[in-house]
This record gives C-alpha cells, sequence and structure tokens, in this order.
C-alpha cells in the first residue's frame, strides 16, 4: 500500500495560482488485533470473557433491580434501565467479535 500523501497549507503562504489539490490515496484499513500473538490468545479470550461476563451480570442486575422495586420506577430509573440495556446489546455484538477474532 501506498503512504497517504498529506498537504498542509500555511496561511499566508500559499497563493492562489499554485494548483495543490487533495490527492489522499489509500482505500481504507484493516485491524490485525492480536493475530501474530499466537501464545497470548487465550490469556485475552480468557481476559475478555471475563469483562463480557461482568458486564452482563451488572447490567442485568441493574434491570432486574429498576424492575422489581417499586421505589424505582421514576423517570431516572427508566433511562437507567434502557441505557444498561443498551449496553448489553452493544457489548453482546462486539465483545464476541472481538474474541472470535483473536
Amino acid at each position: 500500500l501506498k503512504e497517504p500523501v498529506v498537504w498542509i497549507a500555511l496561511p499566508g503562504k500559499m497563493s492562489q495560482g499554485t494548483g495543490l489539490e487533495n490527492h489522499t490515496t489509500g482505500s481504507g484499513f484493516i485491524l490485525l488485533g492480536f493475530s501474530e500473538l499466537c501464545s497470548l490468545q487465550s490469556l485475552c479470550f480468557t481476559v475478555f470473557l471475563f469483562i463480557y461476563l461482568m458486564i452482563l451480570t451488572g447490567n442485568s442486575l441493574i434491570v432486574l433491580i429498576t424492575v422489581v422495586d417499586t421505589r424505582l420506577h421514576s423517570p431516572m430509573y427508566f433511562f437507567l434501565r434502557n441505557l444498561s440495556l443498551l449496553e448489553i446489546c452493544y457489548t453482546s455484538v462486539t465483545l464476541p467479535k472481538m474474541m472470535l477474532a483473536l
């Protein structure tokens, strides 16, 4: 892949007729992760699995407590419950994909 070309224009230094244009090359990037570190793959998988289970447990407890306790049926706890559900959904999408890529 070619290195991207970067043009820097300093204020007052560029004249109108120089013809400098943005010539950015490169179609994107690829995240490789820890695929080259074969000895650390099981450790990284275990750490990410532990983090995933802790996130699921904590957010599930928040949802359960705010549903069961009638004193927590105020709008603040309603939004807290929704944020906890969203975090469960986000981590259930991203962390398993990240663990698969290890």
